[in-house]
């Protein structure tokens, strides 16, 4: 590849042009060089007034409607662009460049449809290019489709195996689907080819976050936060690796140099009252939740933990008010929708809550957790049948619902409860009472346990793979 010409030849290229216009005015060729000189010195309006001039005097200059299509574009005049880049493909049906610009512009108007049918023209012209891949790639992550926008950066890769680009998406895609060994091992590759953008060490750092590599997590993390400081996620992260490993002090000063620069940081400030709350102090948590919505009341995130929060301290009333109040944001927040009917049971509003459940149901007829509730409220009405429909659809929803209630079925079917429950069950909910007598054995728990202690066990043979590929 030849080194780009000097300002200097450029200037030189645009007298010489610029002679042979002086003679010969109809000379379409020196119109198009002194618009290419224009071009790549970055006077764009001067280039399009030199590929007009060109194309005027030669309707079939497929060169001149193409590069001025490119400086239409560096322009900002979209539309006219793509009018350009038509006219090339009307000439040139095979001008693979062409299709893929028009591609980006309808990508950045948002018409991703339109932008993967002119990539995958571009493709199908030339299929050598890893730019084409590349392009085609960000229009199906913009439209959430990520197993075909990880095809195609993989597509890219095998065209230039050393691609930057390719390789960072790709372990950003990992690590949004939670494959964090892909993550890590994309990533490494792509660090060291010598990448040095913030999002690659972010996507390392998260990713080790997630096996319980602690160390490695606040190393990339501090990296992606050096080589970019204005990105406040990467300091949310850092923060979030240190307190993970525990180091309280540290992932807190990490959020508060945040609300120091930005005192409006809504998840600066949530993440500070999570922290305080997660760590049983439980009136710094309010105060931080209360800062976060005294800036924006439709934060989420806030007034579910300040639900939380006050759940905790035992003010079930002030707990339901900020359980409607994610209501009015979100109709069908199901979280919410779940946590208002579990008050009422619990203050004994059984008429109440069998309305809010029978209109929760409505919107998720078979959310486990929602059936439980309507089993523990027909248990409380005393209709039996209803109880062991209604605990039989939960369990076949999630078979951890049952053992997530355990303290509280042992207080439903304390006395003879189980028994009554025998009584009238049939062969279609004998499964059902097997899993409630492991629950209320505590077999089910010991289960659980044995069950985390495996999970444990896979994730230290994860962690020593990854640590395997750092040695």
């Amino acid at each position: 590849m030849q080194p780009p010409l000097t300002t200097e030849q450029l200037e030189k290229i645009k007298t010489t042009c610029q002679s042979v216009i002086d003679k010969n005015p109809k000379n379409k060729a020196a119109h198009h060089d002194l618009a290419v000189a224009e071009m790549q010195l970055g006077n764009y309006k001067e280039a399009v007034a030199g590929f007009r001039t060109a194309r005027d005097l030669d309707s079939r200059f497929t060169s001149a409607w193409y590069l001025g299509g490119v400086c239409l574009a560096e322009l900002g005049e979209f539309d006219d662009a793509v009018y350009w880049w038509q006219r090339v493909l009307e000439l040139d049906k095979r001008h693979s460049d062409a299709n893929y610009f028009i591609g980006k512009v309808y990508g950045m108007k948002g018409m991703w449809d339109m932008a993967i049918h002119q990539f995958n023209r571009a493709i199908n012209l030339n299929d050598r290019s890893s730019l084409f891949y590349l392009g085609l790639a960000e229009m199906h992550l913009a439209k959430g489709d990520f197993k075909e926008a990880e095809k195609a950066w993989e597509s890219a890769l095998e065209i230039d195996p050393n691609n930057i680009q390719a390789l960072t998406n790709i372990s950003a895609i990992a690590l949004e689907l939670h494959d964090w060994e892909k993550a890590i091992v994309i990533a490494k590759r792509a660090i060291d080819l010598g990448a040095t953008s913030s999002m690659v060490h972010y996507n390392m750092g998260m990713s080790c976050m997630a096996v319980g590599a602690y160390d490695l997590a606040i190393e990339y993390l501090e990296k992606a936060c050096t080589f970019d400081s204005a990105d406040t996620s990467n300091l949310l992260a850092l923060g979030e690796a240190y307190v993970t490993k525990g180091e309280l002090d540290k992932g807190i000063r990490c959020w508060e140099s945040i609300i120091d620069q930005f005192p409006q940081h809504l998840d600066a400030l949530y993440n500070l009252g999570l922290v305080y709350l997660h760590n049983q102090m439980g009136d710094r948590s309010r105060e931080y939740f209360i800062r976060a919505l005294a800036i924006d009341s439709t934060y989420l995130p806030a007034r579910i933990n300040l639900g939380i929060y006050y759940h905790m301290l035992g003010d079930l009333e002030a707990s339901l008010i900020e359980w409607e109040e994610v209501l009015k944001v979100d109709h069908q927040h199901g979280q919410a929708l779940g946590n208002i009917a579990e008050i009422l049971l619990l203050q004994e509003r059984y008429d109440q809550a069998e309305e809010r459940l029978t209109h929760a149901l409505s919107i998720y007829p078979d959310d486990s957790r929602l059936l439980f509730l309507k089993g523990w409220l027909a248990w409380e009405l005393n209709r039996y049948q209803e109880v062991l429909a209604s605990w039989h659809h939960a369990r076949d929803g999630s078979a951890e619902v049952l053992q997530a209630y355990a303290d509280r079925l042992r207080i439903l079917l304390a006395t003879n409860g189980f028994e009554q429950l025998s009584a009238i069950a049939d062969k279609s909910t004998e499964s059902l009472l097997d899993e409630l007598h492991k629950v209320l054995s505590g077999e089910a728990e010991e289960m659980d346990k044995l069950k985390q202690q495996n999970d444990l066990k896979e994730k230290r043979t994860l962690l020593d793979r990854i640590r395997d590929i750092f040695k």
